[in-house]
């Protein structure tokens, strides 16, 4: 059950708000996403504090039929999230396209993921325009940025290429682009993860200013992707 759940909507500012449940993700509070927007335009989030048993803010695009609608022009900053499956997600639901996303000033802490964007070949949609900056993080317990276009709840070990063999028969059109960091912390398994498709690769990723500490040194991974730049070093 989403706490703060918003469809097909213009408009819309969630400032100062405080939400808190159980943080266990396969135990007390699943499925409670914090701030679940699908399909919205024109959003403000600042100031919010969230502990959650899933995603702390999650924006989707979906649509009915064959109508697609897009979330665009999306402001989340000086938030702090406490618990969670991801500080911010987008995803997985991304048909509708997700345009123009602006993250920045984020402490996060204590989450399973900091920032994740994650579909598969059934959900994908056109990704676009995802800004973030300034975020701090401290005791992430995976990677600190995940982008996974494979994505399925069950199997989410991609360092060891735990890639279900279904998902690589679905068509998928899907492009990230435009996406800048700066970043510093701890987590704990790795600094990013990058997983693409052979047919629609992770693409043109500019990472800069990243300067995250790795606790078991698992490593970074970089699968299926295309002009990743991190730190001004081409990958």
């Amino acid at each position: 059950m989403n706490n703060i759940h918003i469809c097909d909507t213009t408009g819309i500012s969630i400032q100062r708000v405080k939400i808190f449940n159980p943080p266990d993700f396969h135990g007390k509070g699943p499925n409670t996403d914090g701030i679940n927007l699908i399909s919205c335009r024109y959003v403000h989030i600042a100031g919010c504090t969230i502990g959650t048993g899933d995603d702390c803010i999650a924006l989707n695009a979906g649509g009915i039929g064959s109508k697609r609608i897009a979330t665009t022009n999306v402001l989340i900053e000086d938030c702090h999230m406490t618990a969670g499956h991801a500080a911010v997600s987008v995803g997985s639901v991304t048909s509708g396209g997700l345009h123009n996303i602006t993250v920045r000033n984020l402490m996060v802490e204590n989450t399973v993921r900091g920032l994740f964007i994650k579909t598969n070949r059934e959900r994908g949609g056109l990704i676009e325009n995802i800004n973030y900056s300034n975020i701090i993080m401290l005791n992430v317990k995976g990677e600190g940025i995940a982008i996974s276009t494979v994505y399925d709840s069950k199997h989410q070990d991609y360092h060891n290429k735990n890639i279900p063999e279904e998902l690589s028969r679905i068509p998928l059109h899907l492009y990230v682009t435009s996406l800048t960091m700066v970043l510093v912390g701890v987590v704990e398994t790795s600094q990013y993860l990058l997983v693409g498709v052979p047919e629609s690769p992770v693409r043109n990723i500019n990472i800069s200013n990243l300067n995250v500490r790795s606790l078991k040194h698992k490593g970074n991974y970089l699968y299926h992707t295309d002009n990743i730049v991190i730190n001004g070093r081409q990958q």
